[in-house]
């Protein structure tokens, strides 16, 4: 029966050689994947606050022209607009156009509102800015 020494295997040299070049593949595949990942995870999170502000902009524009079915004047609510907005931390100054609104009973009041958002991905050729804008139509009461 032969022994086999055990301590220095036959293919010990090459499987070292073979690690060694796997690290580096493995590096370089590391170099080019990560930059893209993050630059996805940045864009899904500039979308996702372009989102969150397009809802709120939603949201107060309903409000503006539920306050506007109750009987109140264009300045109250261009005023509650803008501090549903400023409640919602939505950035930027927005334009109210209120149409309709001190009418009888029955008709129609449309608040209309755009506010520029501040574009969060600023890559060269996107816009600085960004206009966000939500239109809400409710009858007087």
């Amino acid at each position: 029966m032969r022994t086999i020494n055990r301590s220095v295997p036959v293919y010990g040299v090459a499987m070292a050689s073979r690690r060694q070049k796997s690290a580096g593949q493995a590096l370089v595949e590391t170099a080019i994947a990560l930059p893209l990942l993050c630059a996805m995870v940045w864009a899904v999170f500039g979308f996702g606050r372009l989102y969150t502000a397009q809802l709120a902009i939603t949201n107060a524009t309903r409000e503006g022209a539920r306050i506007g079915a109750l009987g109140s004047n264009p300045p109250a609510i261009a005023q509650a607009v803008r501090t549903y907005l400023s409640a919602a931390a939505v950035q930027g100054n927005p334009a109210v156009d209120v149409t309709g609104a001190g009418g009888q009973s029955g008709s129609p009041v449309k608040v209309a509102v755009t506010v520029p958002i501040t574009n969060p991905l600023p890559i060269p050729g996107l816009p600085a800015s960004v206009p966000l804008s939500a239109t809400a139509v409710m009858r007087i009461e």
